[in-house]
């Protein structure tokens, strides 16, 4: 392990890490079973309908996610151009409902997780290089 990495940075890290490939692998199943997903996003949401909501949709979020990864997996080497991956990948998941949507899809929990997840990798951006 890096003696400059600090061990909060790296459960940050590793939290991240494990986020992202739930989410690409959800996301990436519901695009290609979008039959299955469709009725499974009614019954554990509070979405009544998926109007508006197609495979590219969901294609749109793993891929999001999938940079999301690439972002931490930069950070986690320690480079600071990780940081701007990650934040715009997260600002693009937050966006993406909003834009496809409407502006009531936007999801304050989301917010919330990311803006921890931002403030606690700004406290260690002196680190990245």
């Amino acid at each position: 392990m890096n003696s400059r990495r600090h061990p909060f940075f790296s459960a940050l890290c590793f939290l991240s890490f494990s986020g992202s490939l739930i989410a690409f692998a959800c996301y990436f199943w519901a695009a290609l079973f979008f039959g299955k997903a469709g009725h499974l996003v009614v019954s554990v949401t509070n979405t009544r309908a998926m109007d508006g909501i197609t495979p590219l949709y969901f294609f749109l979020f793993a891929l999001f996610y999938g940079v999301s990864f690439a972002g931490v997996f930069q950070m986690w080497r320690l480079r600071r151009t990780g940081f701007f991956i990650y934040l715009f990948s997260q600002l693009a998941i937050m966006a993406l409902p909003v834009f496809w949507l409407s502006w009531q899809a936007f999801s304050a929990t989301n917010s919330i997780f990311t803006g921890v997840f931002l403030a606690g990798y700004l406290a260690f951006f002196k680190i990245l290089k």
